[in-house]
């Protein structure tokens, strides 16, 4: 019996006058910043302040601009997200058809946002329940970025000994 149902969409639900409904939901997914951006955050009528400390309007031309650009890590960032994002994606993916037990399809689009942070938005023909959304994601982004590939781990590289016989941390293994 495989683990995860063949079906394509989620389950159907009887309303009233027995009519049938099949809920659909959005999801967006958003990668980390690369530091502060200028921002306009709105609570009723009061404006929140940005980082910066001013309170910008709605259509103010630094919205999404970085608040200390010398400290903003976006050429570092930038290409760790292009490495890996197509492969945070699929594995998301993959989890999310793990935990709800049936083959989950999707439609969707990937953008940048004004910040240059990759964004992903997905319509998909059923729902999931939202905290366990949250859990696959926390789960996924440490699963990929885990562990750090950045530093360097082993600074000289082991040589061949002989045909049969390689040299790994300093003990010989059989090859």
């Amino acid at each position: 019996m495989p683990l995860i149902d063949p079906r394509m969409v989620g389950r159907t639900y009887s309303g009233r006058a027995g009519k049938t409904y099949r809920p659909s939901m959005l999801v967006t997914l958003t990668l980390g910043s690369h530091g502060p951006v200028h921002s306009h955050l709105r609570r009723g009528a009061y404006v929140a302040p940005c980082e910066c400390g001013q309170r910008h309007g709605p259509h103010d031309d630094v919205l999404g601009a970085p608040v200390d650009p010398a400290g903003y890590d976006y050429r570092r960032r930038a290409a760790l997200d292009a490495i890996h994002f197509a492969r945070v994606l699929d594995r998301w993916w993959q989890k999310v058809r793990r935990a709800a037990g049936w083959n989950v399809q999707y439609a969707g689009a990937v953008e940048l946002q004004r910040r240059r942070a990759p964004h992903a938005h997905f319509a998909i023909p059923g729902t999931l329940p939202r905290r366990l959304l949250k859990q696959i994601v926390a789960a996924t982004y440490h699963q990929v970025w885990w562990p750090r590939f950045d530093e360097l781990v082993y600074p000289v590289l082991p040589g061949i000994l002989d045909e049969d016989v390689a040299v790994i941390g300093g003990a010989a293994v059989g090859v």
